[in-house]
């Protein structure tokens, strides 16, 4: 879709000519990974000395992947996963997960969403089964992201396979299940050029994370 390039744009319609400008907007549009190319252009406008038009040409690549992986393990059995990935759902720009395992000990479902531009100033919300996740730019580079979940594990033991450590830590309990809500927040300070295969740049992150009041177990 138009504005999911135009929201990248750092030169603005009849705002005063910008080659750094102009040049952070070919850096953005690089990063989201939609793009097998892109490419800016200035030509002049016709009978006007002091004024350009701005023309971007971008190539799409395919944006999205699919993962089937299987697997055998002596303490799990047959292990099955399938993963869907859509970074640029319907040319929305939101990006859709889906993430199936299995295995006889491990069961994961796994849906997510993200809309990358809840805001026209970049703020993202997204979520998936367990928590939800926002996102706030701080400046060009740099993005504070909060994350608040909710989970539920449950530990089943099999006579003569469970590790005697984890049958006694459930018998120090009394429970077999445990209910956990959790904060993560991190920092990220991204100065690639590009999403694929960067040439330029980093890309450093801090996080911290700790579970809510009126978890079973906290950490």
């Amino acid at each position: 879709e138009d504005q999911v390039l135009r929201r990248e744009m750092r030169q603005l319609e009849g705002a005063w000519y910008s080659q750094a400008a102009i040049d952070r907007s070919k850096i953005r549009l690089q990063r989201l990974g939609y793009f097998e190319t892109v490419a800016i252009d200035t030509p002049r406008v016709p009978g006007q000395e002091d004024q350009v038009d701005i023309t971007v040409e971008v190539k799409e690549q395919p944006s999205g992947s699919f993962t089937f992986g299987v697997g055998y393990s002596q303490v799990q059995g047959l292990i099955t996963s399938i993963s869907l990935q859509q970074n640029n759902f319907f040319g929305t720009g939101d990006r859709v997960g889906l993430t199936l395992q299995r295995s006889s000990y491990l069961k994961t479902y796994s849906i997510s969403y993200l809309e990358p531009y809840l805001t026209d100033d970049g703020i993202g919300l997204g979520s998936d089964i367990f928590s939800t996740y926002i996102g706030l730019p701080l400046t060009e580079s740099d993005v504070l992201n909060t994350r608040i979940g909710i989970s539920q594990t449950t530990i089943r033991t099999f006579r003569g396979s469970t590790p005697q450590q984890f049958i006694d830590y459930l018998f120090a309990l009394n429970h077999n299940t445990f209910h956990n809500g959790s904060l993560e927040l991190s920092w990220a300070h991204d100065t690639r050029n590009k999403y694929y295969n960067p040439t330029r740049g980093s890309l450093q992150t801090v996080s911290f994370e700790t579970t809510l009041p009126g978890s079973t177990v906290e950490y």
